[in-house]
């Protein structure tokens, strides 16, 4: 409950106790469930301490993003150990997605011995082990996670353009850089599920929810809106789907929470003017439509 209300510091003071407890401890080191729970609600203590520039040195930020992923991957151990198939795709999806916000924030890997292209396709292995596991074993409760996770780095560290030209110019990984690289595990990746372009990708997820194949709450449904809007521009410049994806993006914004409502207002300002006007405008027509009709005698 900590966690989940924004409070690291608490959260992973409760933990502490937990562990330091004579009569409970002892059920985290014998129970492999309970060792995965502790492990990854910790490392996400971890990460969310790392991410937040606020409070804490960066020296300190950087020992947070050591020690969640050294807890993610003893939870990932954890998992195998309780048998828990579904765990395991959860904690793989985690991994990845935290070695690339790391890395990306300069938490991990500081001197840059690795280059932007080998982290993401170590990244988007640890995603495609996850994606692997869900399709493979019908676990994951239908969940477009993993598909955000992978749009996102797919994306690396494309910045914002409010020129059309420059913000199509930008690099992004290939759809067969992707597949060669989670190989293995690349069979859910396939052309059935839009694995064309990454437009496509977004598109097909989308399409699961509004045909009522999957349902994505607010959050998830926000984010594959922005990534439908980013690769869409990216691909195709100023079309019709970008421009729709965006003005339900802002729609939809006033139904999450604050500080989820902030990252998307920050990441629509990345786009190019002419899409967050069109965002803009959405909003301004909600409101509108929303005030109380006033009578006047």
């Amino acid at each position: 409950n900590f966690y989940t209300c924004g409070q690291q510091v608490t959260a992973h003071a409760e933990l502490d106790r937990l562990a330091g407890d004579p009569e409970l401890h002892p059920v985290i080191l014998y129970s492999p469930r309970v060792r995965f729970e502790y492990l990854n609600l910790r490392a996400l203590v971890h990460k969310a301490m790392a991410m937040n520039p606020k409070g804490l040195t960066l020296a300190e930020r950087r020992r947070s993003a050591a020690q969640a992923i050294t807890d993610f991957s003893d939870a990932l151990q954890a998992a195998y150990e309780a048998d828990s198939i579904d765990a395991a795709q959860d904690v793989a999806a985690n991994i990845g997605l935290t070695l690339w916000l790391c890395w990306k924030n300069d938490l991990i890997d500081p001197a840059r011995e690795q280059s932007e292209q080998a982290v993401q396709v170590q990244a988007l292995r640890w995603i495609g082990l996850s994606e692997w596991i869900c399709d493979r074993f019908g676990v994951g409760g239908g969940s477009a996670w993993n598909t955000i996770f992978l749009l996102r780095i797919v994306r690396g560290r494309c910045g914002g353009a409010h020129d059309e030209g420059h913000f199509c110019a930008q690099s992004t990984l290939m759809v067969q850089q992707v597949l060669d690289a989670t190989r293995p595990f690349q069979a859910p990746f396939s052309r059935a599920k839009g694995y064309i372009d990454w437009s496509s990708v977004a598109a097909y997820a989308l399409e699961e929810h509004d045909a009522g194949r999957a349902h994505y709450g607010p959050l998830q449904l926000a984010n594959l809106l922005l990534e439908l809007a980013w690769f869409c521009t990216h691909e195709k410049g100023l079309c019709r789907e970008a421009y729709s994806a965006v003005e339900r993006l802002a729609l939809l914004m006033s139904t999450l929470q604050p500080k989820e409502r902030r990252f998307f207002s920050e990441s629509l300002k990345t786009l190019p003017e002419a899409l967050q006007a069109a965002a803009k405008e959405s909003r301004r027509s909600a409101a509108l439509a929303n005030m109380p009709t006033q009578r006047h005698r």
